[in-house]
This record gives structure tokens, sequence and C-alpha cells, in this order.
């Protein structure tokens, strides 16, 4: 399957009008070296745009940059994004830059930070209900939003959704020449579950059980470290599920992972 092919998967789950989800497209979040980094919004159909809603911010994994550019527009992102806008949230898709496979961990994790603060700071033009946002990532998305969320959790973070993500880089360090020890320690999310347990949000963790044996792993120790520092977190596996199951592995288990997420969203973002 070619990545063209890869960006117009959508997710295996749809339900009623989340095809009908109002659009604000390409808003700029941040500018850095000339380039233009945004973001898109996705408002449930019948939004009147003066009422403030839960938010759900969707962060994508790692690739070149020449695919991340236009990966918010993929298949992907914007299905989720319909279906949190049909389940009566917002939904938030944008572009941050690439890791350069790990090597380059800071500048992704700025940008993803710089999206938060950007959400925040316009939260009333964006009718983002700004004390009550979600997050969903997936993949890369440990080693970058997961940490960063953890290091330092914000007080608008409500809960947490993580598919199929890096928990642990230490498993990286024999594998990538450029990754320094330190850089693990850092851009590992299971580094900092101790830094302030009893602030972390739900979370909804999700595991591939097809997926590369490194990603598993790091989950798996991900959970155990939560469990001896007492964190509630809840871990879903799809026993037949390869990385990326949402878009690629279309049978009930799939349907039934994104189901019980978006379930898991209405439960903790209460609409006001």
């Amino acid at each position: 399957m070619t990545q063209s092919d890869i960006f117009k998967q959508t997710v295996v789950y749809s339900i009623p009008h989340m095809e009908d989800a109002q659009v604000k497209h390409d808003i700029v979040y941040k500018t850095i070296d000339g380039t233009q980094l945004t973001m898109d919004v996705y408002y449930p159909a019948d939004h009147d745009q003066c009422t403030m809603l839960p938010a759900i911010l969707f962060i994508h994994g790692d690739a070149a940059w020449e695919h991340l550019q236009s990966i918010k527009e993929s298949g992907q992102y914007r299905s989720w994004c319909q279906l949190a806008a049909a389940c009566g949230f917002i939904g938030i898709t944008f572009t941050h830059r690439s890791t350069h496979q790990f090597t380059d961990m800071h500048g992704p994790t700025e940008d993803i930070l710089d999206l938060f603060a950007f959400v925040q700071h316009n939260a009333a033009d964006l009718c983002v209900d700004s004390a009550n946002i979600g997050v969903w990532l997936c993949s890369a998305g440990g080693p970058t939003a997961l940490t960063a969320l953890l290091r330092s959790i914000p007080e608008w973070l409500t809960c947490v959704v993580s598919y199929y993500a890096l928990m642990d880089l230490h498993s990286l360090l024999d594998k990538i020449s450029d990754l320094s020890a330190e850089t693990v320690e850092q851009f590992s999310a299971i580094t900092h579950l101790k830094t302030n347990p009893a602030k972390v949000p739900p979370m909804h963790v999700v595991k591939a059980g097809l997926d590369r044996p490194h990603f598993n792993d790091s989950i798996d120790r991900f959970i155990e470290e939560a469990k001896r520092q007492r964190i509630p977190v809840e871990l879903v596996t799809h026993p037949n599920g390869q990385h990326g199951f949402d878009l690629f592995h279309d049978d009930e288990t799939s349907r039934k992972i994104i189901r019980d997420t978006l379930s898991f969203f209405k439960h903790h973002l209460k609409r006001k």
C-alpha cells in the first residue's frame, strides 16, 4: 500500500451525521523558519458558534516531513475528528514537525506544546471549553505528546487516549545510533509517570496485539509502572490488531474498541 493509499484510509467505524461536521481549515497556530503549522477544527453539524464545547486534540505519529505536511487532511484524522464532532465535541487535528526517526524530539514536542498554548489562548474564539479538553494520541505521539503531558500535567487536561504508542524509548538505544541515553530518559513517557502520579488524568491505553515487539513491550512496562504508582489506567488489547488497526483491520473488535474510546471521552468530557 502506497503512502497515498494510507492517507485515504478512514477509521473502520462510523456513526450517523459524522460527515456533516462544520470545519474551519488551516488555522495557523505557529510559524517556524518561514513554515506555517496549521490546524483544522471540526464542530458538530448543529453548532451555533456561541456554545462552548469540550474538545479532543488528535495528535499524529511520525513520518518524513514531506508526508506530515498534509497529515491533518488524511483520512485517519479527518474521520476521528468527524466522530468527535458527531459525539458533540470539538475535534482538533494539526500538523507538527517530524522527529526525523527519533533524532529530533525537541522540535515536534515544542510544536505540540505551542498548539496546546494556542488553543488555550484562543479558546473563546474557537468555542472550546478551555478547562475540559481530552487528548488522543498514537504511535510516536508517546515520546512527544504523552511525555510532554506527563512531564507537566496541565490543569485543562481531562483525559487521555493512547493508541499503539511507544511509551519507553530504552529499547531503541541499540537501534538508533544518534539516540542518547539522556534523550531516551527525557522522552520516555514511563519516566514521567513518577513525577506527580496523583495528578495523572484518566487514561485509556490501547495495544495492538500484533504490533512490533518494542512498541508492545513499552506499553506493558508503562502499565506495570502505572500499577506500581497506583495510577488507574485502562488497558485494552486488540489481539489480532496491527499498528494502525483503526484504519486497516475492519472487524468487530476494532469497531468495539473505537466505540468504547468514544464512550470513554463521553464519560469524562461532560458537556455543560
